[in-house]
């Protein structure tokens, strides 16, 4: 009822847009609700515009506008100035209960100038640099986008009477940004604001799962749908280790591959936990496209169908029925992971711009051709190598697509003027587009955007590649994404792009790669590598790294590929039934 919406709901977007319309809604369910339409409650200090992620405001902590009995301590004794705090903060309490209760317009708005004056009071009683006291005046502290004030608009959700001091219930649908969009913008604007789960390559949700960790009581329960690419990519390590840590996850519904929102690629799921002790027994349940009619009534479903997963870690978050746990169980425990081998790992090269550096064997000709003598012909060929992309990487071999790489690595310190046929071929491009600036120029009239900035030079490839010489030996290579798994050696001298990536093993190339393309290998991967919105494989490093290969077996690629699968199957001590069910799920 509309008494209980003023008492109860609370929200925050830094969008007035958005806001604007979770009032309308609000209203909009009251009057339908109603058979005798009663005045509509006050939710302009309910329902408010703000950035919910902070509460500070150039270095400085705007919570501390809420006068709490922590902050007498935190100053070793109570003085008048924390009187004139205390009292100033409850005159803001006593005008928003005012205001709340107010139907004339005139009066409440004279309210909404009180509430503003007594504030901008608590802020000059707060002592600040008057630089930052100026700036502050500037913004209205009610409707903005750069901070919200949780204590002083919430202060009696932070001051509660049961001693439950926060919300009991926090519910939302983040936004899904990755930080690092924009030139990190997003990155730079929270990388201050002591997040515990904050990685610059991460993504902005994971950010509002921790705020409202902040904001509930204890005991309180969080429940957000948001993208599911948390459960295991790296970026999402914090996160998880964080959940493990400081909650108690109740529910995770996986809606893997199945389409929640019209407008939104990205799988989702659906988390809930308590914040309290966290006590191992999280119900989970994946929703496919097999089982998509278990949306029309997800309760039951998920009750009929879930199972018990103990999420103790930092580790992948990965739903699994008991067949499952029991194969993940042998796995790691029989095997090493990789990133314990005496093995290397590296992704390809990244040139920053492929148009310029990767050349077709009629371009790489022609180079030849115009050098001047024998030996800028011999250096040129030398240095212009075979390379290979992620989509020419095939099971147990590769197709070469007759493409070459300029391979001008920073960490070679090369000379460009001992190249005048390579140099003459890039500059084709323009140097502007080839300098490593970040600079925009107008050329011709068309904008030119420089490669991102670094300390290389114009003529160099992006990364350095200093692990430049793993390119002359052999090598496991894979691609990066796509819906089936590649994994092949490549000989010596023989170059990849990034984001494929390779393992320089040595001895162990052929070991390595008969379990990588293996069923458990592949059964391994699909359950712990991210997906794209599409349903291909993003096969990273870090989620390689984390597959357990036994030592010291004897396996070669050598034997059929049947062979191979029944000797890695028995090497892991799999019954029939946990056979047939990795057979079933690849």
């Amino acid at each position: 009822t509309d008494v209980n919406i003023p008492n109860n709901i609370y929200g925050v977007d830094i969008e007035k847009g958005a806001v604007d319309i979770a009032r309308l809604r609000f209203w909009l369910s009251i009057v339908v609700d109603e058979e005798t339409p009663s005045p509509l409650p006050n939710l302009d200090y309910k329902i408010m515009q703000g950035n919910s992620l902070i509460e500070s405001f150039m270095g400085v902590d705007l919570s501390k506008l809420t006068y709490e009995k922590g902050h007498k301590k935190d100053k070793g004794e109570i003085t008048l100035f924390d009187d004139e705090k205390n009292r100033l903060q409850k005159r803001v309490f006593q005008l928003l209960k005012a205001y709340y209760s107010c139907s004339d317009h005139d009066r409440k708005v004279k309210l909404q100038q009180e509430i503003s004056d007594t504030i901008n009071k608590q802020l000059e009683a707060q002592a600040y640099d008057p630089v930052i006291l100026e700036q502050l005046k500037k913004i209205n502290l009610a409707e903005n986008n750069k901070f919200f004030l949780w204590h002083t608009w919430f202060s009696d959700v932070f001051n509660r009477n049961d001693d439950k001091n926060g919300f009991d219930i926090v519910i939302g649908n983040p936004p899904y940004i990755q930080l690092q969009n924009n030139g990190g913008e997003l990155a730079k604007l929270y990388e201050d604001c002591r997040f515990q789960t904050f990685a610059k390559t991460g993504d902005i949700y994971c950010l509002f799962y921790e705020k409202g960790w902040q904001l509930l009581c204890q005991q309180g329960h969080l429940c957000f749908i948001t993208s599911n690419k948390w459960m295991r990519a790296g970026y999402g390590e914090k996160m998880r280790g964080f959940f493990a840590k400081h909650t108690n996850p109740k529910y995770l519904i996986d809606f893997a591959g199945v389409k929640i929102f019209d407008n939104a690629t990205v799988d989702t799921n659906i988390l809930i936990f308590g914040k309290g002790k966290n006590e191992y027994q999280t119900r989970c349940a994946v929703t496919d496209k097999l089982n998509k009619d278990s949306l029309k009534n997800l309760s039951d479903f998920v009750q009929q169908q879930h199972t018990i997963c103990n999420f103790s870690n930092e580790g992948s978050w990965v739903i699994l029925s008991p067949i499952e746990q029991s194969i993940k169980q042998k796995i790691e425990s029989v095997g090493t992971p990789l990133k314990d081998w005496d093995i290397k790992i590296y992704r390809g090269v990244l040139t920053g711009y492929n148009d310029a550096f990767i050349i077709s064997t009629e371009k790489r000709d022609e180079i030849l051709a115009n050098c001047q003598t024998e030996d800028e012909r011999l250096r040129t060929a030398e240095l212009i190598r075979p390379i290979l992309r992620g989509r020419d990487i095939k099971r147990y071999g590769y197709d070469w697509a007759n493409l070459w790489l300029i391979a001008t690595f920073p960490s070679r310190h090369y000379n460009i003027e001992e190249f005048p046929a390579v140099k003459a071929h890039l500059l084709s491009f323009g140097k502007e587009r080839l300098e490593q600036t970040g600079k925009k120029y107008i050329i011709n009239g068309e904008e030119i955007k420089a490669r991102k900035k670094t300390s290389n030079k114009w003529f160099e490839t992006q990364d350095s590649i200093s692990y430049w010489d793993l390119f002359f030996q052999p090598k496991i290579c894979w691609k990066a994404v796509g819906r089936n798994l590649a994994f092949s050696i490549v000989e010596s001298g023989t170059f990849l792009t990034a984001p494929a990536s390779f393992i320089s093993a040595g001895i162990y190339n052929e070991y390595i790669l008969a379990f990588l393309c293996s069923n458990v290998g592949t059964y391994f991967i699909y359950k712990n590598s991210d997906t794209t919105g599409a349903g291909d494989i993003m096969l990273n490093i870090q989620s390689l790294i984390k597959f357990p290969i036994p030592l010291n077996q004897t396996i070669s690629i050598g034997e059929s590929i049947n062979v191979v699968n029944q000797s890695i199957y028995q090497a892991y001590g799999f019954t029939s039934d946990e056979i047939s069910y990795i057979e079933s799920s690849i």
